[in-house]
C-alpha cells in the first residue's frame, strides 16, 4: 500500500512539473515519454496533462517549414536535409550566377554601342578641345567593351 502511495505520489509530482507527454505507438505498443521519440515529430502525438488532449504534432521544423519524409515514409535524417538543402542552394547559386554574367554581357553590349557613338561623335567633330585625346580615349573604349 506505501508503495502505490508513493508511486502516485511520484505519478502526480512529475505530472505537475511535466506539462507534455509524448506517445507513439511502435512494435511493443503504446510507448510515452516526455520528449519525442528519437527527437523526430513523425507518428508522435502530444498529451497535454493539464488540460488533458491529445494533438498529432505538427510535422514542421524549427524554421517552420515541412518536414520531409524519405521514400520509406520515414523523416530524412538532417545530413539527408543537408545534402538536398545544398544541392538547392548550389542550383540557386549557378542560377544567379548565368544571370550575372547574362547581365555583364548586356551591359558590355551597351558600353560597345556607346563608345562606338562616341568616338563617331568625337571624329566628325571639327571644333572639340582634346579632341586626339577625347578620340585616344573613346578608342580605348571600343578596344575594351567591344572585343
Amino acid at each position: 500500500m506505501k508503495k502505490m502511495v508513493l508511486a502516485l505520489a511520484v505519478l502526480v509530482a512529475t505530472s505537475a512539473f511535466a506539462e507534455n507527454v509524448y506517445s507513439w505507438r511502435d512494435s511493443k505498443g503504446m510507448s510515452y515519454s516526455d520528449t519525442p521519440r528519437a527527437l523526430r515529430t513523425v507518428g508522435v502525438s502530444e498529451f497535454n496533462v493539464r488540460t488533458h488532449t491529445s494533438q498529432s504534432l505538427r510535422q514542421e521544423n524549427a524554421a517552420g517549414q515541412e518536414i520531409q519524409l524519405g521514400a520509406d515514409g520515414k523523416e530524412k535524417s538532417l545530413a539527408e536535409q543537408q545534402l538536398e538543402l545544398a544541392k538547392k542552394v548550389a542550383e540557386r547559386n549557378a542560377q544567379i550566377e548565368a544571370e550575372n554574367k547574362r547581365r555583364i554581357e548586356e551591359s558590355k553590349k551597351d558600353n560597345c554601342r556607346i563608345s562606338q557613338m562616341n568616338l563617331k561623335s568625337a571624329q566628325s567633330a571639327n571644333r572639340m578641345a582634346n579632341r586626339e585625346e577625347a578620340i585616344a580615349g573613346y578608342e580605348r573604349d571600343v578596344a575594351k567593351y567591344c572585343n
